[in-house]
């Protein structure tokens, strides 16, 4: 058994961190009474639990391993595949900015 992960396991944590780290940058742009009294840690990992009950990570992973389905590890095959998934996948869509 090898210790190192598979290329399909570090593109669904890959992935599902620029989402994550995506939405977090959004939330930390958003000044209100809520978002002021938690910290860093807090605001990382209500956006965490979000991903994962949403749905989001399951769409994500299922994506992912049809791009490895369809083109095996081919890099140069699977790269704007997956910058698709994260595109489509983003939680982020939702939040408007202050102007």
């Amino acid at each position: 058994m090898s210790s190192h992960p598979s290329l399909m396991a570090l593109a669904e944590h890959g992935i599902g961190c620029v989402i994550v780290f995506e939405c977090l940058f959004f939330q930390l742009q958003v000044k209100d009474e809520a978002n002021d009294r938690k910290d860093l840690q807090q605001h990382l990992t209500e956006i965490v639990r979000k991903y994962e009950k949403s749905g989001v990570q399951k769409a994500v992973i299922a994506h992912i391993a049809a791009a490895f389905q369809q083109h095996g590890e081919s890099v140069d095959d699977l790269c704007p595949m997956l910058v698709g998934i994260a595109q489509e996948n983003q939680m982020c869509k939702t939040y408007s900015l202050p102007q």
